[in-house]
Parts: structure tokens; C-alpha cells; sequence
């Protein structure tokens, strides 16, 4: 008797004591978030703006503080969630390039998975932090995707600054804790400071660098999001200093940015390819359009074989070249003849290639040589990542569902970090081989029996679709008895 009593003294007073600690993390939480001031950021591409408003008026009360929105963000995230490793179709990728044409690659994969995730609830970490993002971003709260290990495994989560602190957020691992059902809610990672983490590691300040405002090259009018090349107020992501006008003359540049490569000087010009930050390009020639809210500075360039246009706002110029033939819209184009750049330092070639993995950003055509002219095999789709054994010029040479052949690399990032590539669709452990092991995981998969890392998804997804289906077990157990 006298055990059972001290044990239950033991209880309430450690009820007790953890009461007031709970209560003091959630004041602070409060405190921290009513206190923020606020910049709402919404996405650019219209389905997944119209759903986050959506959202906000189903789930935001009359009056409701930062903190209730907050928090009201991270229940929505949580309720009826589940864990799939799904991939976001090429048709959502291209409908985004298309509306928006972010200048950060990154964003366009945060606003995929969080457009997708948002409708179905299903996801990895990544989507579930990647949903959150761009509903903390709505409300007007500076929060970033990360990426890094929790404890020795991979994971994303969400890092927002406050009072000039980072607070973690991590809706996934909530969600896991509470036993994968909201209706008993944890709140163990919403807010927590990050000097308390123990668990979570990353490369922060590389991780904010990545995230770009959601800065479209195809809008020049996007509410709530930045015009390229501005500022947002209260955020400390680097935004790239435009070269003053006056300085925007024939001459060597370095891009700041991913850009877009187009045939003409506008927005709406179709786009060859894009060209990767840091790249140096010639320009010979300058276009000036001023009928825009942003006058946006044009450079008459040749790369890959193409002659085009880029904008020269989020590019650095390295050397000049005098005066150069400039067209400003409405005015006459002066008549200087463009002077060839002399070059008074050296400068690194256009764009230099190396052996590695690489990852498809925009879908393109797998070729049988390096040649814009030689036989299709097949197209490869967004997201797949590939290993080039070797480099022409801006072609590499790689395999993908068993043949060789060549893809133009401006079309890919490079990610030398990744050595999981499309071998075989359907050979989910990458041994090489389809056998029904493959059709048994992929299975198991589907029905949330086995949980898949970010490159068995890839070889998983048989019928190169962008999902996970039992029709890709089905189709990898006919290869494996070799009725297909």
C-alpha cells in the first residue's frame, strides 16, 4: 500500500511539474508568433493559391492571432495524413513552368508537392514540410524548407524566424509521434527553439539560400510574391543586386540565377533551355523594355549553338566593351554596330560539364547522339536522375530503361551526391534485375506495409508515371515471368 501511494505522490507531483512547463513553452510560442510582423507570400500558380485560401477561410476563426493561424496550419498539415513516397506528375511540373517559370528551381518542387500534398494528404516529410511552408509563407511568417538527418536518418522540417531566432517546426514528426492519427495531437516540434534540437542537423544557411521568394519570370504581377529582383520586407533571403542601368552595356556577365534562355527579348519569348547560376555568357547586344512595372534589361547572347535573350538584371557584369546597339521599346534603335567584347582578364568558359549524376529539371529528349539532329528513343520525365559517363560539349552521355544514348545536360542539375538512376522501371531494389521481390515491395508499398526512401521510389514507379501504383507491381510481375 505505502508503494502504490508512493508512486502515485510520485505522479501528481511529476503532473505537476510538467504542467507549468508545457503551459510556459506554449506561452512562449504565442508570444513569439502574435509578436512577428507579417508579410503574406502566396505561390504565383493560381491552383495551389486558390486552395490556400481555401483553407485559411475553412480553418481561420474571426480574429484569430498569428498563433491560432499558426497552429490552425499545422492541424490541417496533420489531419488525415499518410505516409506514401509519391512524386508530383510531369503535367504539374510543366503547368508550373508554364504560369509561373520560377527562377529558383527549388521552388517549383515545393510548389508541386505542396499543391498535390494539400489535396490527397499523402507524402514523405518532405511534402508534408514542403505543405506547410507555403501556408506559414500565406499567413506572412519567414519560414524555409530544410534538409539534413534527424538523429542518422534523412529528413525534412521547417525552420521559421522569430525575433531573430530559428524555431523548428516538423508537422511529420508530430505526426509520427502522435501515432500517425491527428486526433490525438503532439506539439513536441511546433516551435521548438533550435538551440534545444537534438535531433535535427542541416546545413541552414545553405538550405535558406535555396528558397527564391517564389519569383516568377512569367509574371510580372504576382500578389503577395516579389517581382524578380526586389526585396521582401522582414526576410533575410540574399535577393541578387540588379547592375545599376547605366552599367548594362555589351560585355562578359555571370548569371546570379537560374535563368531562362529565350528567342526573344520578353517574358512570353519561348525559352531554348535554361542557363545555371554562375554561368558566363557574351552579350553583344542590349534591349531595353520599360513597359512593365520592372524595366527589365535584355542581352543578346549565343550559347549552346542557340542565339538568344536573357535578362540581365540578376546577372553580374564582369567586363565591358564600350558602347553598345541598345533598343528601348517606342524609341528608334541607335545604329552603333555592336562592338565584339575584348576581353581584359580571363574568363571561365561558358558553361563547363563534368562526369556524375544528374537530375532532369524539364522534360527532354533522349537522343542517339549528340546532336540535336540525331534519332529520339524515348523522353525522359522530370525528377529522374541519370549518371553521365561522358561529355560533348553540352551533351552527356548516359543510360536510361536499358539503352545508351545522350541528353543536353542545360536541361539538368547537376547532383553529384545522388548515384540512383533509372536502371531498369520496376526493379525497386536496383540489383539490376526484375523479379517478383520487386512486385512484392512495390506492393507492400502501396498499402503502407513498407516504407521506401527517395531513390527506391524512383525505380519503383514502372510505368514511369510519377506515382507509386499496384499497376506498377502488376506490370513488374509480368516482367519478372516474362510476359511483357
Amino acid at each position: 500500500m505505502k508503494k502504490l501511494l508512493s508512486a502515485l505522490l510520485c505522479a501528481i507531483l511529476c503532473v505537476s511539474l510538467l504542467l507549468p512547463a508545457a503551459a510556459a513553452l506554449d506561452n512562449t510560442a504565442k508570444n513569439l508568433l502574435n509578436a512577428a510582423s507579417l508579410t503574406p507570400l502566396y505561390t504565383g500558380y493560381s491552383p495551389l493559391d486558390q486552395l490556400i485560401r481555401n483553407i485559411f477561410s475553412s480553418r481561420f476563426s474571426a480574429g484569430a492571432s498569428t498563433y491560432d493561424k499558426i497552429k490552425a496550419c499545422y492541424d490541417y498539415v496533420n489531419t488525415g495524413a499518410s505516409y506514401r513516397g509519391v512524386t508530383p506528375p510531369a503535367s504539374t511540373y510543366n503547368a508550373i513552368r508554364s504560369e509561373c517559370g520560377y527562377y529558383k528551381t527549388e521552388d517549383m518542387y515545393a510548389v508541386a508537392r505542396a499543391y498535390h500534398f494539400l489535396q490527397d494528404k499523402k507524402g514523405s516529410c518532405i511534402d508534408f514540410a514542403d505543405a506547410f511552408l507555403v501556408l506559414a509563407r500565406a499567413v506572412g511568417l519567414e519560414c524555409y524548407l530544410m534538409h539534413g538527418t534527424y538523429d542518422s536518418g534523412s529528413h525534412y522540417w521547417n525552420l521559421i524566424k522569430l525575433n531573430g531566432s530559428y524555431y523548428v517546426f516538423d508537422t511529420e514528426a508530430d505526426w509520427r509521434s502522435a501515432g500517425s492519427s491527428w486526433s490525438n495531437p503532439k506539439y513536441n516540434s511546433f516551435c521548438l527553439s533550435e538551440s534545444a534540437d537534438s535531433h535535427r542537423r542541416c546545413d541552414r544557411s545553405a538550405c535558406i539560400a535555396e528558397f527564391g521568394n517564389f519569383r516568377c519570370a512569367n509574371k510580372t504581377n504576382n500578389p503577395g510574391a516579389t517581382i524578380p529582383g526586389s526585396t521582401v520586407p522582414g526576410t533575410t533571403v540574399p535577393t541578387q543586386t540588379s547592375t545599376p542601368a547605366a552599367s548594362y552595356t555589351a560585355g562578359t556577365y555571370r548569371t546570379n540565377e537560374l535563368m531562362y534562355f529565350r528567342s526573344g527579348h520578353s517574358t512570353s519569348s519561348s525559352s531554348y533551355m535554361k542557363i545555371a547560376s554562375g554561368t558566363t555568357v557574351n552579350v553583344t547586344e542590349i534591349y531595353v523594355d520599360n513597359s512593365g512595372s520592372e524595366t527589365l534589361y535584355w542581352g543578346k547572347i549565343t550559347h549552346s549553338g542557340k542565339t538568344g535573350w536573357i535578362a540581365l538584371n540578376w546577372s553580374t557584369k564582369i567586363v565591358g566593351t564600350g558602347s553598345p546597339s541598345t533598343t528601348v521599346p517606342g524609341n528608334t534603335p541607335q545604329t552603333t554596330t555592336p562592338t565584339q567584347p575584348v576581353l581584359t582578364t580571363p574568363v571561365q568558359p561558358e558553361t563547363t560539364y563534368s562526369v556524375g549524376a544528374y537530375t532532369v529539371i524539364q522534360t527532354l529528349n533522349f537522343r542517339s547522339a549528340p546532336s540535336l539532329g540525331s534519332a529520339i528513343y524515348s523522353e525522359i520525365p522530370v525528377g529522374v536522375t541519370l549518371i553521365v559517363t561522358e561529355i560533348s560539349g553540352a551533351w552527356g552521355k548516359t543510360s536510361f530503361l536499358g539503352v545508351t544514348g545522350w541528353i543536353m545536360l542545360p536541361y539538368c542539375s547537376y547532383n553529384n551526391s545522388a548515384y540512383v538512376y533509372y536502371a531498369i522501371p520496376g526493379d525497386a531494389d536496383g540489383d539490376g534485375e526484375i523479379t517478383s521481390l520487386d512486385a512484392r515491395t512495390i506492393l507492400r508499398f502501396c498499402v503502407s506495409l513498407e516504407t521506401l526512401d527517395k531513390d527506391w521510389i524512383v525505380r519503383a514507379d514502372a510505368d514511369c508515371d510519377g506515382s507509386i501504383t499496384p499497376e506498377d507491381a502488376r506490370l513488374t510481375l509480368r516482367k519478372s515471368v516474362h510476359l511483357d
